[in-house]
């Protein structure tokens, strides 16, 4: 059973939302905090803040099963270009695990008439990714297409597909909420 709470303040420019998550039985939580503004969004995410294991672990296996903390930074600008109806959206994706390196994704998307898209992204750990989509009344079609170039992974894989489905409920909160779906 998951606990949830969430806060939407809407102001003249900007809207906060934040969202916090607890397991009930489980002292795993998560906690998110976003800022989006009308061309802007930042925000600060983590993740399993109390670790615990959440199941005996497999005998003899060399992993336990400790959650570990993850800590996620974003951001991003979407700029009005060529008669406003293409918009260029810059925006980053830094992610920490505990004991783990940073991983960062720098991305690049280009948006027509608000309604299709398509992105170009690179992952530090020598990852490439390309996506489009488009959105059609309340339901968001998009295709991503994600490469690995470094590593002994590469030898095996010859990349990961993504295909999704989003339909969008209309509700109060989300007739008020600025960012999320502009």
């Amino acid at each position: 059973i998951k606990q949830s709470k969430y806060f939407n303040l809407d102001l003249a420019n900007f809207t906060i939302f934040l969202t916090s998550v607890s397991l009930l039985k489980s002292p795993l939580t998560k906690y998110t905090f976003v800022l989006f503004f009308d061309n802007s969004f930042f925000g600060f995410s983590a993740s399993n803040l109390f670790q615990s294991t959440f199941n005996t672990p497999i005998s003899g296996s060399p992993y336990s099963n400790i959650e570990y903390r993850n800590y996620f930074g974003t951001g991003g600008y979407k700029f009005q270009i060529i008669n406003n109806d293409w918009q260029l959206e810059p925006s980053f994706l830094i992610r920490k695990m505990q004991y783990q390196p940073n991983i960062t994704d720098l991305n690049a998307r280009l948006i027509f008439l608000e309604k299709t898209w398509a992105s170009l992204s690179y992952r530090s750990s020598g990852s490439a990714i390309f996506g489009f989509g488009f959105t059609k009344g309340n339901m968001h079609l998009s295709y991503s297409y994600d490469h690995t170039f470094v590593g002994e992974i590469m030898n095996y894989n010859y990349g990961t597909h993504e295909i999704g489905i989003t339909f969008r409920i209309e509700t109060m909160s989300t007739q008020r909420h600025i960012g999320f779906w502009q």
